[in-house]
């Protein structure tokens, strides 16, 4: 770990490190957000939707109708030429350029999606953006073990296993086990005591 912040590579891996945070806020954060912009239809229909909206809790769930289910089928086939465009151009414009070039993209596209645009339009918006970021994502695949396979291998080894033990540590503090459990419906509040029922009572005493 303390190779990574030595003068020759302190720069490059925290950069690395904001790059590959970057990239899965991005991807992740647009995955979730398709679902909603589907069923709302653009940015102005959720905005309004929410102000008529009760002050209360409710875990309803809102089902998403066939034409949903065929847009995001084509939202999602959107990472295969969003690979095969990176694949083109990673070795003609270089490796930094490919990574900024689908940041700028997709950061551009995502700021599109504000417009009160139409159905079409927004999925024509959501399947560039993810099939960029996508590329982003290869584009820094590629780029992490080049960088660092120049000096050691266990500088890689370190880039890439070193979110996942802290993804590991953080597993261990979640507050809920669900093992066993069937799904059930429950309101906000109930689960939050349940929340604080469980962190407050040791494993082996029984809850009532």
């Amino acid at each position: 770990m303390r190779d990574l912040f030595t003068p020759h590579f302190r720069w490059t891996t925290l950069l690395l490190w904001f790059i590959w945070f970057s990239n899965a806020f991005s991807y992740y954060g647009l995955v979730l957000l398709t679902t909603e912009f589907f069923q709302a239809g653009d940015v102005c229909s959720i905005s309004s939707r929410r102000q008529e909206v009760k002050a209360k809790c409710s875990l309803t769930c809102e089902y998403l109708t066939e034409e949903d289910y065929t847009d995001l089928l084509w939202t999602t086939l959107s990472e295969f030429p969003g690979v095969l465009v990176t694949l083109w151009i990673i070795d003609r414009i270089g490796r930094k350029k490919t990574m900024a070039l689908s940041f700028l993209v997709f950061s551009f596209c995502s700021l599109l999606l504000f417009l009160c645009v139409g159905r079409n339009v927004l999925t024509v918006l959501l399947f560039i953006a993810r099939a960029f970021i996508s590329g982003g994502f290869q584009a820094a695949y590629v780029y992490t073990p080049e960088v660092l396979l120049e000096s050691s291998v266990y500088l890689t080894l370190v880039v890439y296993s070193g979110c996942c033990l802290l993804a590991a540590l953080a597993s261990c503090f979640l507050p809920i086990e669900t093992q066993g459990r069937g799904l059930q419906e429950s309101s906000h509040k109930e689960w939050g005591q349940e929340m604080v029922g469980r962190g407050s009572h040791s494993p082996g005493e029984s809850q009532e």
